[in-house]
């Protein structure tokens, strides 16, 4: 995650002067993060962003899990300028494919695998596709 986050922040950003992470278990990980940045050569944030310019959050959809101090400190409702976001990507392929989990139970690995494959692959295809329905119309 430390590399991730030191790699695209620094891809064509060089006027960046604040950082918004939002990441699942972002409560914990931030704990130490800059600890982690002054250990590691490879790793640096641009000088253009100071300390105090990088807000931590957790998703919507993970934070619902967390303790309640969680929610008061990461939650995007509070943080200027986060905006509301339409949800995870993962996450929203997981309602499609509650349809065939009761199906995939007495298949064997290759066959489950195959047939999430199938269904990822047809849901990302039927997004695509209203995507640029949506596109036509405007």
């Amino acid at each position: 995650m430390d590399y991730s986050i030191c790699k695209g922040s620094s891809f064509n950003s060089q006027e960046l002067q604040s950082l918004l992470i939002i990441y699942d278990v972002c409560c914990q990980w931030r704990k130490r993060f800059q600890d982690r940045l002054a250990a590691n050569k490879g790793l640096s944030l641009l000088d253009s962003i100071p300390t105090n310019g990088i807000e931590y959050a957790v998703g919507k959809f993970d934070l619902s899990a967390h303790v309640q101090q969680c929610y008061v400190t990461h939650t995007l409702n509070y943080i200027r300028g986060a905006g509301q976001l339409d949800g995870e990507l993962m996450e929203t392929n997981w309602g499609p494919l509650k349809g065939i989990v009761q199906s995939m139970r007495s298949m064997s690995f290759v066959h489950r695998r195959e047939a999430l494959d199938h269904q990822i692959r047809d849901h990302n295809w039927r997004k695509l596709v209203s995507c640029s329905t949506f596109h036509q119309i405007q």
